[in-house]
């Protein structure tokens, strides 16, 4: 049986990495729940690690980004960029 989906809420204004997990992960999606700045976020396998995916610069709440249940070894890291404003809910199941 699987895990059921967690969600998370980041606040892409730290100006660092947000850790959403740091273990072996099934990524879902990522959805906008206040306005995106002009800027893009990063999406990585863990800390430091492979780039999955970019959520576009500037997204509404009504975006969604879709991963298809992408498994993520290392973890979830989201990577704003410093000037960065917004927050997203990130869907995903630990495995």
């Amino acid at each position: 049986m699987s895990s059921p989906v967690q969600y998370k809420a980041v606040n892409l204004a730290t100006a660092t990495p947000v850790s959403v997990t740091t273990v072996s992960s099934e990524l879902i999606s990522i959805r906008p729940s206040v306005v995106m700045s002009a800027h893009a976020v990063t999406v990585l396998d863990g800390v430091s690690g492979t780039l999955v995916g970019t959520l576009t610069a500037s997204s509404a709440v009504t975006a969604k980004f879709e991963f298809d249940g992408i498994v993520l070894q290392k973890g979830i890291q989201l990577v704003p960029d410093a000037s960065s404003t917004g927050t997203v809910i990130v869907a995903y199941r630990l495995i």
